[in-house]
């Protein structure tokens, strides 16, 4: 008679063991804890990364970009007509401005914008251009040209329709008079103030001022002319000092901005940006701008007022490039813009700077690096309201950093994760293999004893135990 077969361990007639299940349950524990840390590190670097977009959205509502349009220049059609008229071939012809010549110039130029002028190509009128106009004044009639100096005489003349007409002289800085009529002026005009005229060349004239004094030389018409300033003084280390001094930093309560002494001592500071005098400065011993750095400048900043600072791998919160208007540097173009950075956590957070060059390629650089000068704390108005203050700088250097492409962590990412996929698959499939090898063991075990008590029945020693 055969033995009955002994019944399974209910146990081991389970899909796993109890180890078996505790390592599984480890193993899911642990790969829902990295999926939760990796979640959690996307979702705070895209919380950190909306608030910084935010922010910048909010200053960039400060400084919205001016809708492009489309220069006009009409013709001058007139010019031909006037040019047989116009007598200025001998000194004696110097003194005549008929109406005949006059008008059609004036109201060619009346009511011309700046941007027209420069569309026009106009020259700026330097001493050699001046001798020129004088020797063959013929060859530039109509031309557009810029004049600045000091103004040396003005008067105001009435016309039919009853509007008014400007004519006065400047004189250069260095000695050359120039006339001009124009249809405006700013009102702070006044005698020896440096002024600018845009305006096209009718002719030489010789004309006699308020003070009976007469003064020769070409004769510029124009729509108006407007307040300059001499070129800027070379870097003298003691007068930049003496303007940064007069800078005061704008608080909740008051506020001075950008004019004044601070305009004075900004293009002063920018001036220095340009000279080769702050190329001397060993910027690797300058001190980077960090958050303790903003604290103490944002404090008191008369004691960082003009010290250099390097700005570290940052944001940029937006950048614009844009006409400066008149100023001492004859600059066309200047860079400005904000920086912020996620180590900055005090009440700032951001910086705003202006750098004297011409780079409207950093308005698309998501991360900048740079050198500059601290001017003064400057209050500005978020899109959210209210006024906040923010450390205003002079940069001599702004670059767009990119940074080296590193496949180190994606790699160990990807590996990280076949390896937990793969345990995940090989698990089960080692445990299932250990599972028939232990139920194979067990029933070579089983085989065995039975062979031994039927060996052991036959040979007669005894008769083997039931069940």
């Amino acid at each position: 008679m055969k033995p009955p077969t002994p019944p399974r361990d209910p146990a081991n007639q389970a899909l796993f063991h109890k180890s078996e299940r505790n390592r599984l349950i480890f193993m899911s524990v642990l790969l829902v804890g990295v999926l939760i840390a990796f979640v959690t590190a996307l979702t705070q670097q895209g919380k950190h990364q909306r608030d910084q977009d935010e922010r910048a959205r909010g200053l960039i509502a400060q400084h919205e970009p001016e809708f492009t349009e489309t220069v006009v220049v009409p013709p001058f059609e007139a010019a031909a007509q006037v040019a047989p008229k116009i007598q200025d071939s001998r000194p004696d012809d110097w003194v005549l401005l008929p109406s005949e010549v006059l008008q059609p110039y004036v109201d060619y130029t009346r009511g011309m914008s700046d941007v027209q002028f420069q569309a026009m190509e106009l020259q700026e009128l330097t001493p050699e251009l001046h001798a020129a106009l004088l020797a063959d004044p013929g060859a530039f009639r109509a031309e557009p040209f810029r004049v600045r100096g000091f103004l040396g005489d003005i008067k105001s003349v009435e016309q039919a329709d009853g509007t008014l007409e400007y004519r006065g002289w400047l004189t250069s800085e260095h000695g050359d008079v120039s006339h001009f009529v124009v249809t405006s002026l700013p009102d702070e005009a006044e005698l020896d103030g440096y002024m600018r005229v845009d305006g096209l060349f009718l002719k030489l004239y010789r004309g006699k001022g308020q003070l009976d004094e007469w003064a020769e030389g070409p004769l510029f018409v124009g729509s108006r002319a407007v307040r300059s300033y001499p070129p800027s003084e070379p870097y003298d280390r003691d007068v930049l000092a003496a303007r940064l001094d007069k800078v005061t930093d704008d608080t909740a309560q008051q506020a001075s901005g950008l004019d004044g002494a601070v305009f004075n001592a900004q293009w002063l500071l920018m001036g220095y940006a340009l000279d080769e005098a702050s190329k001397e400065i060993d910027w690797d011993a300058v001190p980077e701008l960090g958050n303790a750095e903003m604290v103490t400048m944002i404090k008191n900043g008369a004691a960082d007022r003009g010290q250099p600072f390097r700005i570290p791998v940052s944001k940029n919160m937006g950048s614009w490039t844009e006409d400066p208007g008149e100023n001492p540097l004859r600059l066309d173009h200047v860079t400005t813009g904000w920086i912020g950075n996620w180590t900055w956590s005090n009440q700032a957070g951001v910086i705003q700077y202006v750098m004297p060059a011409y780079r409207p390629d950093l308005q698309t650089a998501e991360l900048v690096s740079g050198k500059g000068f601290f001017l003064k704390n400057f209050n500005y108005e978020p899109r959210d309201g209210g006024t906040r203050q923010a450390p205003y700088f002079v940069l001599t250097e702004l670059e767009a950093f990119v940074p080296v492409e590193s496949n180190t962590a994606r790699h160990l990412m990807w590996f990280v994760g076949g390896l937990t996929v793969l345990l995940l698959i090989l698990l089960p499939v080692l445990l299932r293999r250990d599972r028939r090898r232990s139920e194979e063991l067990q029933r070579d075990l089983v085989r065995r004893k039975q062979e031994r008590r039927r060996r052991l029945a036959t040979q007669g020693v005894g008769t083997p135990p039931q069940g």
